[in-house]
């Protein structure tokens, strides 16, 4: 069986109590008056034991690899959740899983919280699924990974709510140049066509300057950075374009240099003659401010907005089908 289930609760007080107290006081027979006065520790044990129910019913189903973990983890108590790894594994569950659901872990917390959390259950595999409202789901999916995790969780352009998850491509580039550590047989120069398809398929694009796979990443073009990258390629750029299945690309525009118009000038198979270099050179920043100024962006960006707005429905197109359904119902009443 090389499927995975995933049995998934919550860590944090917060969740425990607020978000699943009512479940757990109805699955143990307790009234819903009860809710507010039972202390948090009375919810943290019946969390547990509902997680250990739900992974021994799988057991007993036949699945041999079960995750398992608590929802925002990051807000939790560590020592919690060390118990929910604990008993999660002795209920039969096979790897434990820690997340940040709301985004808010450091760097520094991770390096903290990591290693404890891994000591509670040192012979198995620890799971971590970051999220990135702060811009540093990747960044600490790799902290993670240094403090004691094995397995990470990641999106392909870190598609998912609000900000999304910690994006595969920025944690597998940040793995593969600062620390040289590749993902066996993983397709690198993949990952650019991967994003253009996701973006075609779930219609939402990524930034132009998106690492490793936005549009410009590759690109040049103000005078010093082309004539160093004419000199050698790794003067301004780290990554090396064909490990990402793209090549340097030069922009000619208001910033751009006389070197660079030689470059494309010998590329034509034309003698770069000084007189006529500048003469290009004074014509492409002329024409490049005479688009600027005539370029109205107003439309693409409404369009832009407008388009996002409409992947998923409105309250009111909501209320609508409420309104249609129960219109339905009634005719055929």
């Amino acid at each position: 069986d090389d499927v995975t289930y995933f049995v998934f609760t919550s860590a944090s007080d917060l969740h425990v109590k607020y978000k699943l107290g009512k479940t757990l006081l109805h699955r143990e027979g307790i009234p819903e008056s009860e809710w507010l006065e039972l202390p948090v520790s009375h919810y943290r044990a019946a969390n547990i034991r509902m997680m250990c129910d739900a992974i021994a019913y799988a057991r007993s189903q036949g699945a041999t690899s079960i995750e398992f973990g608590g929802e925002d983890g990051s807000r939790a108590d560590v020592d919690y959740i060390a118990e929910i790894h604990r008993e999660g594994l002795k209920a039969g569950g096979t790897r434990p899983s820690t997340p940040d659901t709301v985004g808010c872990y450091s760097p520094y917390a991770v390096r903290e919280y990591i290693p404890k959390i891994k000591a509670a259950a040192p012979d198995a595999p620890l799971v971590v699924h970051f999220h990135n409202d702060l811009g540093i789901g990747a960044w600490n999916t790799v902290t993670a990974l240094g403090s004691g995790a094995e397995v990470f969780t990641t999106s392909v352009n870190g598609i998912g709510e609000r900000t999304g998850n910690a994006p595969m491509h920025q944690v597998l580039l940040q793995l593969r140049y600062l620390f040289g550590i590749e993902i066996p047989n993983f397709k690198y120069e993949k990952l650019r066509d991967l994003a253009r398809h996701l973006e075609r398929v779930s219609g939402i694009p990524v930034q132009p300057t998106e690492p490793g796979i936005g549009l410009n990443v590759f690109s040049h073009e103000s005078g010093i950075h082309t004539a160093g990258m004419l000199i050698h390629p790794a003067i301004y750029q780290f990554i090396p374009p064909a490990d990402m299945g793209a090549k340097v690309e030069y922009i000619y525009g208001k910033h751009s240099g006389a070197v660079v118009v030689e470059h494309a000038l010998r590329g034509a198979g034309i003698t770069p003659e000084p007189k006529l270099v500048a003469r290009v050179l004074e014509e492409v920043k002329r024409i490049r401010e005479e688009r600027a100024e005539r370029a109205d962006f107003s439309e693409f960006h409404r369009n832009y907005y407008e388009h996002l707005g409409h992947l998923g429905l409105t309250a009111a197109e909501v209320v609508d089908i409420a309104r249609a359904i129960s219109a339905d119902s009634k005719a055929k009443g």
